[in-house]
């Protein structure tokens, strides 16, 4: 507390210092007065007792009849007026000032909008209490495949993980809500009754789920959403107790959630209707999401062993559907299965923008160690009257200050319209996106990015610029006088650095962009033109069996394609480049599964028989599924090309029989064609085997099934017939994820796209700002060599020559920068590895292609002073001098 008061006392003498001036040379001649006065009445003469009297006061308190000096103010003192001289410096350069401000402002501007993506997606925690201790659970099979939880699983965990903490399952899909002027359809998490309390969220108006409710009989009540509450309900304080009708089955409102809660996987969904779990028969489907809570003092290796005790049990237990021995559950901290991949591709742009920040201190160090020079006689005179070299430094130190603090308030202005380009340009499948925010952390990056960049580019040329030799500044040496050997030497360092951190920033860039190309060129096996897909739910409660689903499915595919502008119309329990597909299992009855090992896998869908020829799936071998393999009618199947070369490498597939999930009591499924590949789950991914059966005979996920439509012409002009079709089945039903096969297609590409264009950004400012740095060197020294170059002119130099010596100064410097970024990048880009598809990380075309750009560009910047070197007049320069 005192020092503050201390500090205080010192900032609010600075600012009324006249005033205390005052105040203080009236106390002070009063004291001395007095003194005086005892003095003379002792005995002393005048003379005597005004000494005594100003040696007692004035020795202490340094006070002079002429003046004072208040003690400890002084620095203050000389801060502020560094501050304003400062300020008059920057006035007095606009140009050099606006430069290096903006300059600044773009490096910081950027860091801070990358640093706001960086914080919201990875380091601001979960909104969660000791979200440390959440986890995700998987199950794991031999092949070290990670998959779902089946609801035997799940009743496992929920019976034995509570002795080390709590355990709830939740499953995420689109729901129909009826009731209003039109059916909508909404987004819903189904969870178990520990949802809540695992995640330890509390409701902010009524209650979660009670114990019980998620078994069959129980209450059906659903928890929603504060945006819900508002949208939907217009925020009625009486929401609770109302009745929602979901899939045609009503649920009673409880509970309404916290303004900005979202369910584990990041997504926000409208309401989470309570999960109700039957005792299985089977085990399997294993489609069920687990989130755990570990209890305090649980550790993760205790957590992991005890997921694996029961594991142990449960495959015991169902050994005879889920024969691997090898099989295991597995654990990961919630965030990072949230986060998952995309937390590479943040981190490699925000390294991207760090060298950014790098090249634009270093490019303002360079302009202030060349404006400098021009002050070498001001600095020069200012240390002959006496001020210390700490003094100058200080002051250089300050003018840099101002300048970062100037480039740092425009760097957040332009901080905060990048996020919202970068929110922008962000596909849509970035976790998190909602937590990102130009908050307090961000503003406190901003700051120490320039703390930083005042370092970098104000501290080494301030030491650099107070010469401690006077003599030959003081000479009044012009322009061509000689420069300190050092300080050269210092800006040739700052150019090669700027190339050296210039390279990994083109490099990356040139090979994602070629990744990106690469990956555009991929087919995806099957034509993306003119085509609709449109998900139609089927509620449970309308449609309680699977063949009223199939029936709702013919009619709708009858109606479909007998509509103007349709060619062919199909669905699929799944669509390609979703990145959502669904597997089975399956056991050859040429080589069947040996006993203790698990099966093996392969996508499956249920498709109508138009589906292949909608999407234009080639035919290789076999036929197509059609009409006449109905439900009664023995069940046939048709694989995809890289099933048929993985398990039936010499042999004709044609015929061969399997079984799928596990069944042993199923007949055989025969194979009756060979398909192309699909790129199911991405571009980028390996073809995979998959199985197509026709969706009578396995009616898989009948309720979820996907329209396919091939229009003759724009695609979206076709929903609001289709939803006519379907209202004319059933007029209580919605359309869900109405988009273009295009679309899909684009949307794969998204992150790829994404770190292409962010990359190619930055590496375009580094281009230019390393052009910049590399002019304005060649530039300055082409105006200190003025007097150089007029006499080689007058002696007979030619233009040439003249342009060589010029260029060639430039080009050895960013020859050397250049060389130093070749293996800066050779070391930095294996971390882009995961990230590129078809295209090496020390791919020699990119790093060719890159040097041979950056060292055009230095040409280009080294010859705009070269040519105006070539054109001084000897005469003009010799006056001069």
């Amino acid at each position: 507390m005192m020092q503050l008061r201390s500090l205080w006392a010192r900032v609010r003498g600075v600012w009324r210092a006249d005033e205390i001036g005052k105040e203080i040379d009236e106390e002070m001649a009063f004291h001395i007065e007095m003194r005086t006065e005892e003095n003379i009445k002792a005995g002393m003469s005048a003379e005597q007792a005004r000494r005594d009297a100003l040696a007692r006061f004035g020795h202490r308190r340094r006070i002079k009849e002429e003046g004072y000096e208040v003690r400890g103010g002084r620095w203050m003192e000389t801060l502020w007026q560094d501050i304003r001289y400062g300020a008059r410096m920057l006035r007095k350069h606009p140009g050099f000032s606006l430069m290096a401000a903006l300059t600044l402002a773009l490096g910081i501007g950027a860091n801070t909008a990358i640093f706001s993506i960086v914080n919201g997606v990875l380091l601001r925690p979960l909104p969660y209490p000791e979200p440390e201790r959440l986890e995700r659970v998987f199950q794991q099979n031999s092949s070290m495949n990670r998959f779902g939880i089946s609801v035997a699983d799940f009743q496992a965990l929920e019976k034995e993980y509570p002795k080390i903490g709590s355990v709830a399952a939740f499953t995420q899909r689109a729901v129909t809500l009826t009731g209003g002027e039109r059916p909508e359809q909404i987004q819903a998490t189904f969870a178990t009754a520990e949802f809540f309390k695992t995640l330890g969220v509390m409701p902010a108006s009524g209650r979660t789920f009670l114990p019980g409710e998620d078994r069959t009989g129980g209450n059906r009540v659903a928890v929603i959403s504060h945006g819900f509450w508002q949208r939907r309900l217009a925020a009625d304080p009486k929401t609770i107790g109302q009745q929602l009708t979901l899939d045609g089955i009503s649920y009673t409102v409880v509970g309404i959630m916290p303004q900005g809660f979202v369910s584990p996987e990041g997504a926000a969904p409208d309401l989470w209707p309570i999960l109700q779990l039957e005792t299985p028969k089977r085990r399997g489907p294993f489609t069920l999401r687990i989130v755990t809570r570990r209890n305090a003092g649980v550790s993760e290796q205790q957590g992991r062993e005890e997921l694996q005790r029961i594991a142990r049990e449960v495959f015991q237990q169902w050994a005879s559907s889920f024969p691997d021995r090898n099989a295991t559950y597995v654990s990961m901290p919630l965030k990072q299965a949230l986060v998952g991949d995309i937390g590479t591709t943040l981190l490699v742009l925000f390294g991207a923008v760090g060298c950014v920040l790098l090249l634009a201190s270093v490019n303002v160090a360079n302009l202030l160690l060349a404006r400098a020079t021009t002050r070498q006689q001001e600095i020069a005179i200012r240390a002959a009257l006496g001020a210390s070299r700490l003094r100058l430094v200080r002051q250089l130190l300050t003018e840099s200050l101002l300048l970062a603090i100037l480039g740092g308030v425009v760097g957040l202005l332009l901080a905060v319209w990048g996020v919202d380009l970068l929110l922008a340009l962000s596909p849509g499948n970035i976790p998190r996106l909602d937590q990102v925010k130009v908050d307090g952390w961000v503003m406190g990056f901003a700051a120490l990015g320039t703390i930083f960049s005042c370092l970098v580019f104000g501290l080494v040329p301030a030491l650099y610029s107070v010469n401690p030799d006077l003599g030959e500044p003081l000479k009044g040496g012009g322009r061509g006088s000689a420069e300190v050997p050092g300080r050269r030497r210092l800006r040739d360092l700052l150019v090669v650095t700027e190339f050296a951190l210039a390279l990994p920033l083109l490099v990356g860039a040139g090979l994602m962009i070629n990744s990106f190309l690469r990956l555009q060129q991929v087919k995806p096996g099957f034509d993306p033109n003119h085509l609709l897909t449109v998900r139609v739910p089927l509620p449970v409660q309308k449609y309680p069996e699977a063949e009223q689903a199939v029936s709702f499915h013919k009619e709708l595919l009858q109606r479909i394609q007998t509509m103007p502008g349709v060619q062919s119309a199909g669905i699929s329990s799944n669509l390609p480049l979703d990145n959502i597909m669904d597997t089975n299992n399956f056991n050859l009855e040429i080589r069947p599964t040996p006993p203790g090992k698990s099966e093996d896998v392969a996508e499956f869908m249920s498709v109508s028989p138009e589906y292949f020829r909608t999407l234009g799936i080639p035919l290789l071998k076999g036929r197509y599924l059609s009409e006449q393999d109905k439900e009664e009618s023995p069940p046939v199947m048709v694989i995809s090309q890289a099933m048929a070369q993985r398990y039936f490498p010499n042999e004709d597939p044609i015929g061969m029989r399997l079984k799928t999930g596990g069944c042993t009591e199923c007949p055989w499924t025969t194979i009756v064609g060979v398909v192309g590949d699909v790129k199911d789950r991405g571009l980028s991914d390996e073809n995979a085997p998959a199985m197509y059966a026709p969706f009578v005979q396995e009616p898989y996920n009948i309720r979820m099934m996907s329209l396919v439509v091939r229009t003759d012409g724009e695609p979206t002009s076709m929903v609001a017939a289709v939803r006519r079709e379907v209202n004319g089945i059933n007029p209580d039903l919605a359309l869900a994820n109405v988009k273009t096969v295009e679309q899909l297609v684009s949307e794969s590409l998204g992150q790829s796209r994404y770190r292409g264009v962010l990359l190619g950004i930055f590496a375009i400012v580094a281009l230019i700002l390393a052009a910049v740095g590399i002019y304005g060197v060649i530039a300055y020294a082409v105006n200190q060599r003025t007097h150089e170059i007029g006499i080689r002119i007058a002696l007979g130099a030619q233009k040439r020559d003249i342009l060589k010596l010029v260029v060639w100064q430039g080009m050895i410097l960013s020859m050397i920068g250049v060389a130093v970024g070749v293996g800066a990048s050779l070391a930095l880009t294996r971390f882009l590895s995961s990230l590129l598809y078809g295209v090496s990380s020390t791919d020699p075309l990119t790093f060719g292609g890159v040097v041979l750009l950056l060292i055009g560009v230095a040409l280009l910047a080294c010859s705009i002073p070269a040519r105006r070197a070539t054109k001084v007049d000897p005469m003009v320069a010799l006056r001069a001098e």
